[in-house]
C-alpha cells in the first residue's frame, strides 16, 4: 500500500525529495492505495521498471541503462511513480513501479561549447596602418554542419592569398535543425553541439588564414533558434548568466549562456559579434555600404531592399546571387545622379536537397561570396566569387580542388 510505503519511501526509490513526490502524487491523482489511470506523457518513449533501486536511489543514467538505452544517445525527461499495484508491504521498495520517459539527445537543449583542445590560441589581430583601399569579404548562410565542404576549403585558400582586411560573416553560420519549430527530416537532424562545433571550426579556419583580419559575425534567423527554443520551452532559464551576472573578481558579466559569444568561443577567436536581433543587425562597411543578413526572399528582393533602405546593401538570407542597381536623378548640378546597389551574396551551404526544407529539393541557390574594395572617399567596388563543383571562380583567377 502507498500508505505503508510512505512518501519518504517513494522519494528514496525515485532518488528525489519528498516535496517533489507530493507534487507528483497530486498531479497524477494517486489515491491512498496508489491507484490511478494510465499516465500521460508528451513525446519520447515511456518504460516502466519495478527493480529494487540501488543505494541512494536511481540516477538518470542507471534508469536508462536498466532499459537498455545508451545515456549518450538518450536523456530522461520525466520519472513518475505508477501506483496501480504496490505489492508486498513487507518489501515495498522492490515493488515500486516507475514510469520513465526517455527522449533522444537531439531533442534536448543541453548545450556545451565546442572543444578547443586541438587549437592553440592566436594573438589578437595586429592593428596596422591602412595603406590603400580596404579589402572586404562578405559570406553568408553556411548552415553548419551542412556547409559546402569543398567550397569552404577553396574559400580558405582564397583568404590566404587575398588577405582581406574585413571578413563579414553575414548570418546563418549555424543551421540548428533540432531546435527548429519545423519538423525535422532524418538526414538533417543535427544536434546543437554538432552545429556549434562545425561553426566554430569555420571561424577558426578563417582566423588561421587571416590572423590580422577583422572578423565580424551577425545573427541570422537560424542562429536565433536556440534562444527561441528556450523561451518557448523553458522561459525561466532565459537570461541565464554565469555567477548570476558577476565574475569572481566582482566585475559584471552579461553574456548569456546561450549567447553565440559563449557557444562559438568568439572572444577566443577574436571575432566581433553584433548582438542585435537578426532582422535589425547590420554592419557598416563605409558611409554608403551596409551588410545585413536580409529580410526579403522575394524574386524582386533587390527592389524590396532599395525601396525600404537608404544607401547600398549586401544581404544573404535568400541564398541567391543577384545584383540590382537604381539611379536617382537628384536635381543637384554638382551631383546629378545617385546610384545605389543591392546585392545578394549567394550562400555557403550545401545546395542539393535544399537543407531538407525546400519543396521539390531543387532550390535555385548559388554558392558564392562577395569581394569588395572600399576606398577612403566611400566609393566601393564589388564582385562575386562563384563556386561551381570543384572550382572557385574569382575576378583574378580560379581555385581548383
Amino acid at each position: 500500500m502507498l500508505d505503508e510505503l510512505g512518501t519518504a519511501g517513494v522519494a528514496t526509490s525515485l532518488g528525489t525529495t519528498e516535496r517533489t513526490v507530493r507534487k507528483r502524487k497530486a498531479k497524477l491523482g494517486l489515491s491512498a492505495h496508489g491507484t490511478q489511470g494510465p499516465p500521460k506523457f508528451d513525446g519520447g518513449v515511456t518504460y516502466t521498471i519495478d527493480k529494487r533501486p540501488p543505494v541512494g536511489g536511481w540516477t538518470p543514467e542507471a534508469l536508462l541503462e536498466a532499459h537498455g538505452l545508451n545515456p549518450e544517445e538518450w536523456w530522461v525527461s520525466d520519472v513518475r511513480a505508477v501506483g496501480n499495484q504496490w505489492g508486498d508491504p513487507e518489501a515495498p521498495s522492490e515493488q515500486v513501479k516507475l514510469a520513465v520517459t526517455a527522449k533522444p539527445v537531439r531533442a534536448s537543449v543541453r548545450i556545451k561549447p565546442p572543444d578547443l583542445t586541438d587549437w592553440k590560441p592566436l594573438p589578437k589581430p595586429r592593428r596596422k596602418k591602412q595603406k590603400g583601399p580596404i579589402k572586404a569579404m562578405v559570406i553568408a548562410d553556411h548552415h553548419a554542419p551542412r556547409h559546402e565542404k569543398v567550397f569552404h576549403e577553396l574559400t580558405v585558400q582564397r583568404l590566404k592569398d587575398r588577405q582581406p582586411d574585413i571578413i563579414d560573416v553575414n548570418g546563418d553560420l549555424l543551421d540548428l535543425p533540432s531546435v527548429s519549430s519545423h519538423r525535422t527530416i532524418e538526414a538533417y537532424k543535427h544536434s546543437v553541439n554538432e552545429c556549434t562545433n562545425a561553426g566554430m571550426k569555420i571561424l577558426r579556419d578563417y582566423r588561421n588564414a587571416c590572423p590580422d583580419a577583422r572578423i565580424v559575425l551577425k545573427r541570422g534567423n537560424h542562429c536565433n533558434r536556440v534562444e527561441y527554443y528556450q523561451e518557448d520551452r523553458a522561459p525561466e532559464l532565459s537570461g541565464l548568466l554565469k555567477g548570476g551576472g558577476e565574475k569572481p573578481d566582482g566585475t559584471a558579466w552579461d553574456v548569456e549562456q546561450n549567447d553565440l559569444r559563449e557557444l562559438l568561443w568568439l572572444d577566443e577567436l577574436h571575432v566581433e559579434f553584433i548582438p542585435d536581433e537578426w532582422k535589425q543587425a547590420k554592419h557598416k562597411l563605409n558611409k554608403r555600404l551596409t551588410t545585413r543578413h536580409g529580410f526579403s526572399t522575394a524574386p524582386t528582393a533587390g527592389k524590396v531592399i532599395l525601396d525600404k533602405l537608404s544607401g547600398s546593401t549586401f544581404q544573404g538570407h535568400d541564398h541567391r546571387l543577384w545584383m540590382t542597381l537604381r539611379t536617382r536623378h537628384t536635381g543637384d548640378p554638382d551631383n546629378p545622379l545617385e546610384v545605389r546597389m543591392a546585392m545578394g551574396g549567394g550562400c555557403a551551404c550545401e545546395i542539393p536537397g535544399g537543407l531538407g526544407y525546400v519543396n521539390g529539393s531543387e532550390p535555385d541557390w548559388q554558392n558564392a561570396f562577395i569581394e569588395a574594395t572600399l576606398y577612403d572617399d566611400d566609393d566601393f567596388y564589388a564582385c562575386p566569387a562563384i563556386y561551381v563543383p570543384g572550382r572557385l571562380l574569382c575576378s583574378d583567377g580560379r581555385y581548383v580542388a
